[in-house]
């Protein structure tokens, strides 16, 4: 197959394109908070326009990486000054260089050329991804594996690929090689923990988000993880199994790794106010510290954003079970006055008839 030059309007496309979808996923949160489309719609595009965002943020690194290459030749001066400079080295890989091409059939080429169509190969397969046709890029990625067989990008992408057409196995096998090939590679990680999260999978999940985090990802993915809400989720599935320590200690270990991060202050004490909550219900001794608790992580959530949606709506419930009932309505009234509602959390308010306890 033969791969064609960059085409830089192409480029400029897919730079637009990145830029609406991540605006897209903004704007779908916000339709969810306003309480416009389902909880199902909510995630089937959230999951969409994710997966199309990460596509497209690589397809645009790769052309300009590709780019950059194509606006450098190689100078004439430069490689005769390495050719003056290495002539007995030059001889000798000469005469390796015309044995490897010796041997080479009509479909192999020379490291510099592998290394080029492998780039070009990325290319074509990340725009296939950010146009959705998962088939297409599934067959490029793996004509990349073919030239490159340690190409990470290759099994990472082709692994999601096959997540986006509903083959879990394949998907799994293809992360696990990428991981096996780089364990730090932030976007393996971060794949990883989706079908871990969507699986029910939270030990495996934790595990995988702990990686990510600490494999120094680029913004744009800690971005993606965060609007995907993936550490709530595995915080909440372990939770919601009854492993409240265990959901605690996955919380601690985020913010270990990311210091002051207000969605993990306040989801912390969310855990402890709800396990509080049954304590107290259960009259059991445990109640009054894990209240305490609570507080004092919500209370760091709040200081460090008073405009954080979930916060509010915690310690609203926090100080009902306190029974605090002017600092609940308060708490309440602060979130009312964000003039943003969170769908989720208007359904949680619902649900325990927040707002009917308080009247």
């Amino acid at each position: 197959m033969g791969v064609r030059r960059l085409d830089l309007d192409e480029l400029a496309a897919l730079e637009d394109q990145r830029d609406h979808l991540l605006t897209s996923i903004e704007d779908l949160e916000a339709e969810f908070e306003a309480g416009d489309i389902s909880d199902d719609d909510y995630e089937t595009l959230r999951d969409d326009y994710t997966a199309r965002a990460a596509s497209v943020i690589r397809a645009v690194e790769s052309g300009q990486a590709r780019l950059r290459t194509e606006k450098t030749p190689t100078s004439r001066l430069r490689t005769a000054g390495w050719v003056v400079g290495l002539t007995g080295f030059a001889v000798v890989a000469g005469f390796l260089i015309a044995q490897a091409a010796g041997t080479r059939g009509s479909n192999q080429v020379g490291s510099g050329e592998v290394r080029q169509t492998e780039r070009g190969l990325l290319f074509e397969a990340q725009e296939s991804a950010a146009a959705g046709e998962y088939d297409a890029a599934i067959e490029t990625y793996t004509e990349v594996i073919d030239v490159s067989p340690a190409n990470v990008e290759a099994f990472t992408y082709r692994g999601w690929m096959h997540w986006q057409n509903g083959d879990a196995d394949a998907a799994i096998d293809d992360l696990e090689e990428a991981v096996a090939l780089d364990p730090l590679s932030p976007d393996a990680r971060a794949f990883r923990s989706v079908i871990a999260v969507n699986q029910g999978r939270a030990d495996d999940a934790a595990a995988e988000l702990a990686a990510f985090y600490r494999s120094d990802p680029p913004d744009q993915m800690i971005g993606l993880v965060a609007a995907g809400r993936l550490r709530e989720r595995t915080a909440e599935e372990l939770a919601s199994q009854g492993r409240i320590l265990d959901s605690l200690t996955f919380t601690q270990t985020m913010l270990d790794l990311r210091p002051g991060d207000v969605d993990m202050l306040s989801y912390r004490g969310w855990v402890l106010a709800r396990a509080g909550a049954e304590a107290s219900a259960a009259d059991t001794p445990e109640a009054e510290p894990l209240l305490a608790s609570a507080e004092e992580w919500l209370d760091q959530a709040v200081e460090a954003d008073p405009n954080h949606a979930d916060t509010r709506v915690f310690r609203a419930f926090l100080f009902r079970f306190l029974e605090r009932l002017d600092e609940a309505r308060a708490e309440l009234a602060a979130y009312d006055a964000l003039e943003a509602p969170v769908g989720y959390l208007d359904e949680l308010i619902a649900g325990q008839q927040l707002r009917e306890s308080l009247s």
